[in-house]
């Protein structure tokens, strides 16, 4: 009765934790390990791109489980509960002769300040995946490691990108700031406003993109996610897509991009104000430094809306992250604007490219200095001066970090 109460704690009050491991009662010294992979179908992958994409000759890719959390029971006792480790595996548990149940939930962590929660809907009720099978006992000295692939829902897909999203994480602390409590994402939900991905109100919501599901679109999912990066890194500038441009300039509007309504607000080619165009920049970068190896001397942006350049290309569209577009300059300059693809492709450039380049501990700085030194909100409207500015108060005029930022800004056509 005990376990059965846990389990509709963890499964209705929405949270996980550890659980108490049976005592070894065992004759056996043998063990089991159980772990897991995520299993993912993306409609917008193998466009150059280097991570998380299909297997050779399959429709589907795979990656560990990693830091997801688990449950294993033996005939009805609980033995093992948790995060499991980077390779997606349990502890080793006493391989005692039973019926044994791996239970799994799509919650990914990598410290009690930094986990990703995803449920279908808001009303968080979790999504699991369970395995139950009588296995007998291990032999003396044996080991016993048991895979299960996690599959059979859009899910999953979240889970692979919230794992990458972690594993980086664990190297750069910056890249999910750390947060009290979990990152939530709900994968099968539009959002308030009727658009079909957003981060709002602290949370992701994916919902119907391109005839799909925009779990099934990993660079929409990690899009969302950048936005959730910056909100708690160094907070979201005014976002306003009520910037006018005129007709004729077809090429600097949304018009093209299919509905519903609010997906048109904004695009990756549209004319908007610097600052907004700078926040949903940056939730591009974010994405297109999740899946790009940045030692390559390329970088691949699968876009999730249609892009226009003389016709209509359909979704998912394959964009150069690294080339100089200077989209603004070129097809719709004016002041004090700018586009998501000309900053997406500066915040690239600074990231990934020189010996002066600016970790996100570094883009934070800057933020946070063109905010009054605290994280910025709706009432920050930072435009390319207020970042130049920035990085000289920060760095010095003659820094060459300063330089690598201003000449960049010039490359890229963000310096209006």
């Amino acid at each position: 009765m005990k376990n059965t109460m846990t389990l509709r704690f963890l499964m209705f009050a929405g949270v996980l934790t550890a659980i108490a491991t049976a005592p070894n009662t065992s004759l056996a010294v043998g063990y089991y390990k159980f772990c897991a992979r995520w299993q993912y179908q993306f409609t917008d992958q193998g466009l150059g791109e280097d991570y998380l994409k299909h297997t050779a000759g399959q429709s589907y890719g795979r990656i560990a489980a990693a830091r997801s959390y688990a449950m294993v029971w033996r005939d009805s006792t609980a033995v093992w509960g948790g995060y499991m480790n980077s390779s997606g595996c349990t502890g080793s548990i006493v391989g005692n002769a039973g019926t044994y149940l791996f239970w799994i939930f799509p919650e990914v962590s990598s410290s009690s300040n930094k986990k990703i929660s995803i449920y279908p809907d808001s009303n968080e009720q979790w999504y699991t995946w369970s395995y139950s099978q009588y296995r007998p006992a291990v032999p003396s000295g044996s080991t016993v490691t048991l895979w299960y692939n996690l599959g059979g829902d859009p899910i999953s897909s979240v889970a692979a990108v919230a794992t990458e999203i972690i594993n980086r994480a664990v190297s750069d602390t910056n890249f999910l700031p750390d947060k009290s409590t979990p990152y939530k994402i709900y994968a099968n939900q539009m959002c308030p406003g009727g658009a079909s991905a957003c981060y709002t109100g602290g949370r992701v919501y994916l919902g119907t993109l391109n005839g799909g599901r925009a779990a099934n679109i990993k660079t929409a999912i990690a899009h969302e996610m950048g936005h959730a990066n910056m909100d708690y890194l160094m907070g979201i500038p005014k976002v306003d897509y009520n910037h006018s441009v005129p007709a004729d300039l077809t090429h600097c509007r949304c018009d093209h991009v299919s509905p519903p309504e609010e997906n048109r607000l904004h695009c990756l080619q549209s004319r908007e104000h610097a600052y907004t165009s700078q926040a949903e920049g940056w939730a591009h970068f974010y994405a297109a430094d999740l899946f790009n190896n940045p030692s390559d001397s390329n970088c691949w942006f699968a876009y999730y809306k249609e892009f226009l350049y003389g016709v209509v290309a359909p979704p998912p569209v394959q964009i150069n992250a690294y080339a100089d577009h200077k989209w603004i300059r070129t097809l719709c300059s004016y002041s004090s604007t700018g586009s998501e693809l000309d900053w997406l492709t500066l915040y690239w450039k600074v990231n990934n490219k020189t010996a002066s380049a600016f970790s996100f501990a570094d883009l934070n700085n800057v933020y946070r200095k063109i905010c009054g030194d605290a994280k910025c909100d709706s009432n920050d409207v930072p435009i390319w001066n207020s970042t130049l500015i920035a990085v000289g108060l920060i760095y010095g005029t003659t820094h060459p970090k300063f330089i690598f930022w201003r000449d960049t800004g010039v490359a890229k056509g963000t310096d209006l």
